[in-house]
């Protein structure tokens, strides 16, 4: 059985149960360790499938803009945004 086959409910269940287990194993310094580890990890998994996903998404729109094309685009929006402010 892989993760993806769990219901939402499940995979919260076994996500608590895992934590408790693994906090009762260790002691606060240790939990604040283990706990921030696992929180980075999350995060750069998170970050790779959000890439491969833009990525994914920019092939099927047939474009693939430049990055310098996407900066100035992220520029343009910052100014029109500061240019609203009061």
């Amino acid at each position: 059985m892989a993760l993806d086959d769990l219901s939402p409910n499940e995979l919260a269940i076994l996500a608590a149960l895992l934590g408790l287990l693994i906090a009762d194993s260790l002691d606060d310094e240790g939990q604040n360790v283990v706990g921030n580890f696992i929180e980075a990890v999350g995060q750069i998994i998170l970050t790779v499938s959000a890439q491969a996903e833009a990525i994914e998404s920019t092939k099927r729109e047939g474009t693939y803009e430049s990055l310098d094309s996407r900066i100035k685009n992220l520029e343009d929006q910052l100014k029109s945004i500061n240019e609203k402010l009061p």
